[in-house]
C-alpha cells in the first residue's frame, strides 16, 4: 500500500489507537487538516523506500489540537515523527509524549512551520539517522525526553523551554535547562530494543512530574 492509514481534510475528533502500520510505500500514517485528534498505542515500523523520499512513519501536517502518545516507531526509511504547517497559523499545541522513536533513517522528532506551543513530554528518541529532535519553531516546553547515540542529537530552535532531559553525547546549546543532565541512561539491552532502565540509570528520579504524562507507555502510574 502507499500509505498505511490516512486520515484527510476537515474530520474532527478522530482517534487512531492501536494499530500496528508497517511495509508501506509511504508513510505508515499520515493525517492532515485534522483537529482534535489523538494518535495513540500504535507501532509503526519499516514504511518508506528511502530516506528522501519523505516516507514517515507519522507525518501530520496543517492540523491543531492533537495528542500524539505511546507510540512505538522505528526502521522507517524516513523520519519517524514528523509534524509541520498549523491549520490556522495561531497556534496548534500539540501533545507529544510517551513515544519510543528509533533506528529511522531520516530523524527522530522533526517539528517545524507553524506548529508552536507543544508539549514534547517523556519521550525516549534514539539511534536514528540524521536529527534525533529537529524544532524550527517556538513556544514548546521540552521535558522528561531522553535523547540517545542520534547520529545528530538536537537542533533545538529558539525561544522554547528545555528541562529535565538527558543527552547522550551531551549537546551545547543557549536554552539548556537547569535540570538537564548527560550520561548514558543505561538502558536495559539498546541490542535487544530494550529502552527500560536500569536501577543504576542516572535518569531515575530526575523528571518532574506533569500532568499530562501520569502513565507510562506500558500503563503504568506516574511517579513510581
Amino acid at each position: 500500500a502507499g500509505i498505511g492509514i490516512h486520515v484527510s481534510t476537515g474530520h474532527y475528533n478522530i482517534a487512531v489507537r492501536n494499530n500496528k502500520v508497517y511495509n508501506n510505500k509511504r508513510q505508515g500514517i499520515a493525517a492532515h487538516e485534522i483537529w482534535d485528534s489523538i494518535y495513540e498505542g500504535n507501532v509503526v515500523y519499516e514504511n518508506g523506500e528511502g530516506p528522501d523520499s519523505e516516507d514517515e512513519g507519522i507525518i501530520i501536517w496543517r492540523s491543531k489540537n492533537l495528542v500524539i502518545n505511546g507510540n512505538l516507531i522505528y526502521d522507517n526509511a524516513g523520519s519517524g515523527l514528523r509534524l509541520w504547517g498549523d491549520l490556522s497559523n495561531t497556534g496548534s499545541s500539540p501533545v507529544i509524549a510517551n513515544n519510543v522513536v528509533r533506528n529511522n533513517q531520516g530523524g527522530g522528532l522533526l517539528i517545524s512551520t507553524d506548529v508552536i506551543n507543544g508539549k514534547v513530554y517523556n519521550n525516549t528518541i534514539a539511534s536514528n539517522q540524521g536529527q534525533g529532535m529537529s524544532i524550527t519553531t517556538s513556544g514548546h516546553d521540552i521535558k522528561n525526553n531522553i535523547l540517545y547515540q542520534n547520529s545528530f542529537q538536537l537542533s533545538p530552535g529558539t525561544s522554547n523551554i528545555y528541562d529535565y532531559n538527558l543527552y547522550f553525547p551531551d549537546v551545547s546549546f543557549t536554552d539548556k535547562g537547569l535540570h538537564d543532565i548527560t550520561g548514558d541512561p543505561q538502558f536495559v539491552n539498546t541490542g535487544l530494543y530494550d529502552y527500560h532502565l536500569q536501577n543504576s540509570s542516572p535518569s531515575i528520579d530526575k523528571g518532574i512530574g506533569l500532568a499530562e504524562v501520569s502513565i507510562d507507555i506500558e500503563g503504568n502510574g506516574r511517579p513510581q
